[in-house]
């Protein structure tokens, strides 16, 4: 009798510990659920790999629209023909979903979408500054609202006629400074606002103290040393001058930025290569590097690395689906698959064959 009470009270022990262990589990991600169903049931819309083929198959932008019909690119696409707001219309409904996102989490992490919208904003102001800076006349139909960039906002850049003019205009602004600020190029203000705007997000993050933040800042990372390696290998493949190609990095806290100094050494593509042996990247960069080879195309390379971001995100999302991990990683897909409809839309209009087509689909 006594043994009997005895493991009866170990038992449940056993289950209280169970219990108690799935709780702790499970309470971080409970203001995430809603959001993450919301993340799910949007998840059908997305265009599935098995689709990407048949797309490139369209004969016209009216076409490819019609194939999108499923997806929720296709409002917009309905009220445009021109591929220049083709594009823009397909970025409009990308910082939609973003939004969306926004609305079905807690307040409490508002300001990570915020600062996520950041990266929408300053692609707007980059178009802006192009114009501006170029002479060139600034057309409101090419930006649209996001985030701090309000409608009125964007009447009074068009407005603008000088630098002074720009500061009032972005006064109170996190992008006062950086846009005011003097830059050699263009191309260094650009790179100045996504440094400002990435290290505003990894602050966001770290200060709001969410769980798996430490997760959700290595996603941002991995993406944006995608984009340091594209870069320096388009700035090897042009031969820019070794001691101007630091300054167009992203300044992110990764091996692959701490091992800069030796990338831009290197005197060749193949060399740049060996140079990432003990990097995760060098088996995709390998890969791409083999197709470089015949055809001298730099496209291979963004080609296989972004395939290969897409589906190292994709085996850590099934590990960390109800947190707020997945929700950056479903707009990461949204991004890639947005990419994607622009290349293709791009190659009907360049009158590109369905084969070219699929060979440049992420």
């Amino acid at each position: 009798m006594i043994e009997s009470i005895a493991l009866l009270g170990f038992g449940s022990a056993i289950v209280v510990g169970v219990v108690y262990f799935a709780v702790r589990q499970t309470i971080p991600v409970v203001p995430f659920l809603y959001a993450n169903a919301r993340i799910q049931a949007k998840s059908k819309y997305l265009v599935k790999d098995t689709q990407w083929p048949a797309l490139a198959e369209s004969k016209s932008l009216s076409e490819l629209t019609n194939n999108l019909r499923d997806t929720e690119y296709a409002e917009e696409l309905d009220k445009v023909n021109d591929i220049y707001y083709y594009h823009i219309s397909i970025e409009k409904s990308f910082s939609k979903s973003i939004e969306e996102i926004k609305e079905a989490t807690p307040d409490s992490i508002d300001p990570l979408f915020d600062a996520y919208l950041m990266f929408w904003e300053a692609k707007m102001l980059k178009t802006f500054c192009r114009a501006f800076l170029t002479g060139q006349e600034f057309k409101e139909n090419l930006v649209f609202p996001v985030g701090r960039i309000t409608t009125q906002m964007i009447t009074h850049l068009k407005e603008a006629e000088t630098t002074a003019d720009i500061n009032v205009v972005l006064a109170g602004t996190p992008y006062q400074d950086i846009i005011t600020k003097e830059h050699a190029t263009l191309e260094e203000l650009e790179v100045a606002l996504d440094n400002f705007v990435f290290h505003y997000f990894v602050n966001q993050v770290k200060n709001t103290k969410i769980y798996e933040g430490n997760l959700v800042i290595d996603l941002l990372n991995f993406k944006f040393d995608i984009q340091n390696l594209l870069v320096l290998l388009k700035m090897e493949a042009r031969n820019v001058p070794r001691d101007q190609r630091e300054k167009y990095l992203i300044k992110n806290d990764t091996s692959l930025y701490t091992l800069r100094h030796h990338l831009i050494k290197t005197e060749n593509i193949q060399e740049f290569v060996e140079q990432c042996s003990r990097l995760h990247y060098h088996e995709p960069l390998s890969e791409a590097l083999a197709l470089y080879e015949q055809d001298g195309s730099l496209s291979h390379f963004e080609r296989v690395l972004q395939q290969y971001f897409k589906t190292t995100i994709l085996k850590l999302e099934r590990l960390h689906f109800q947190g707020p991990y997945s929700l950056f990683t479903h707009l990461v897909k949204k991004e890639i698959e947005m990419k994607n409809i622009m290349i293709i839309s791009k190659g009907i209009q360049s009158k590109m064959s369905p084969e070219e087509i699929k060979e440049l689909i992420l």
